[in-house]
C-alpha cells in the first residue's frame, strides 16, 4: 500500500496498490525496489515541478519556448505539419477547381440533351448537399467509409475530403464569375464565326476566371483554415502537431499560439 499523495500533488491524491500472490517474498522485494526507486526518482518530482504554475512563473518565456519548441526536435514537426497542411491545402484547391469548373458549366448549360440534364440535376444536388453538410462530417465519410476501408493514406482521404467540399464552392464562385461577363462577348464571339465551346473557352472562361480570383483567393485561405480539422482521421498536420506537442509538454500557450500564429501569417501573405 504506496500512498502517492506526497509525491504526486493534491490533484493526484489517490492510494495505488499492487497485488501478488501470498508468500511470493522474491516478487515483493522486487515491487519494492522499484516502487523505491520511483520515489526516489527525479523524473516524476521533476516533470510535475515543470509544469505547476509556480515552476513556470520562474521558467520564464525563453525557457518555455526552448521546452516547447526545440527540445525533441519539435520544431521540425511543426515544419512537417506545415508541410502537410500546405500539400492538403494546395491538392485540394486544386481538385476543387476542376471540379467547381466542371460543376459550374455543367449546371449553365443550355442544352436540351437528357444526358446533360441529368448532369444538371446531380451537379445541383452535389453542390446542395456539401454546402449543406459539415466539413468534419464529409471528412468522417470520406476516410471511414468511401476510401479508408481500402487501406487509403489518411493524406490523400483528407485531399478528396477537402477538394470535393471546396469545388462546391469554387463552383458557385466560378458561376458567378461567367454570369458576369457582359452578354455581348457572346454575340462578337458568333459574329466572329466561333461555336459554342470556342466562345466559351477562349473568350468566356479567361474573364469568368479573372473577375474570380479575389474569390478564389478567399477560398484558399478558407480552405487553408478548414484543413485544421484534418487530425481527426490522425492526419498530423500543422494543428495536430501542435495538440501533440501541448500535450506532450503539458504547456498550452506555446504550441497554440505558435500554431495560430503560423496560420495567420500565411493568411496574411495570402491575402
Amino acid at each position: 500500500n504506496i500512498e502517492m499523495m506526497n509525491m504526486l500533488g493534491e490533484p493526484f491524491k489517490e492510494e495505488y496498490r499492487i497485488g501478488f500472490a501470498k508468500g511470493n517474498s522474491e516478487l515483493e522485494s522486487i515491487i519494492n525496489d522499484v516502487l523505491e526507486e520511483l520515489v526516489n526518482s527525479q523524473f516524476i518530482s521533476e516533470k510535475i515541478k515543470l509544469h505547476s504554475a509556480t515552476s513556470e512563473s520562474k521558467t520564464g518565456i525563453v525557457q518555455e519556448i526552448k521546452s516547447n519548441l526545440f527540445e525533441n526536435n519539435r520544431i521540425n514537426q511543426l515544419l512537417n505539419g506545415l508541410m502537410i497542411t500546405f500539400k492538403i491545402t494546395v491538392f485540394a484547391l486544386m481538385t476543387g477547381i476542376f471540379l467547381g469548373y466542371v460543376t459550374a458549366f455543367t449546371i449553365l448549360s443550355k442544352s436540351k440533351n437528357f444526358f446533360v440534364k441529368t448532369l444538371q440535376l446531380l451537379a445541383k444536388a452535389y453542390v446542395s448537399v456539401i454546402r449543406g453538410t459539415p466539413v468534419v462530417c464529409q471528412l468522417f465519410i470520406m476516410y471511414y467509409i468511401i476510401i479508408g476501408p481500402f487501406g487509403v493514406d489518411n493524406v490523400i482521404s483528407a485531399i478528396l475530403a477537402f477538394g470535393i467540399n471546396s469545388g462546391a464552392y469554387v463552383s458557385e464562385v466560378i458561376r458567378s464569375g461567367i454570369l458576369s461577363v457582359d452578354s455581348g462577348q457572346i454575340e462578337a464571339g458568333k459574329a466572329l464565326g466561333l461555336n459554342d465551346s470556342q466562345i466559351m473557352s477562349g473568350i468566356i472562361a479567361p474573364q469568368a476566371l479573372k473577375n474570380s480570383l479575389a474569390a478564389l483567393c478567399n477560398e484558399f485561405i478558407q480552405l487553408l483554415k478548414e484543413t485544421s480539422v484534418a487530425g481527426f482521421i490522425g492526419v498530423m498536420d500543422l494543428n495536430k502537431v501542435g495538440e501533440t506537442i501541448r500535450a506532450q509538454t503539458l504547456s498550452p500557450v506555446i504550441p497554440l499560439l505558435s500554431v495560430a500564429l503560423t496560420y495567420f501569417i500565411i493568411v496574411c501573405l495570402v491575402g
